[in-house]
């Protein structure tokens, strides 16, 4: 697990993050709205094999201690449905 800021400046694109990870044959985790509702980024996940976890929370307050937690209790579920995903 590597922050996006490992790979690229703070300030990049959505589609460079997009197509970052799929050089590096990575799964993208965001809690970011728009990586869910633009529908052209669809196409790019498919482009460059790239699997995307949208995490969301039924608070309306999102602490990091939330996201950890709720990582680390799902951490098995999520290698399963990453395993079992065929991207190609």
């Amino acid at each position: 697990v590597r922050h996006i800021k490992y790979f690229l400046k703070g300030n990049a694109k959505d589609e460079d993050i997009i197509e970052m990870a799929g050089k590096n044959k990575g799964v993208i985790i965001t809690y970011d709205r728009q990586f869910k509702h633009l529908k052209h980024y669809y196409q790019l996940y498919a482009q460059h094999n790239v699997g995307v976890i949208f995490f969301r929370s039924y608070k309306d307050v999102i602490h990091y201690w939330d996201i950890v937690l709720s990582f680390i209790n799902e951490w098995e579920n999520l290698k399963k449905m990453i395993a079992e995903k065929d991207y190609h």
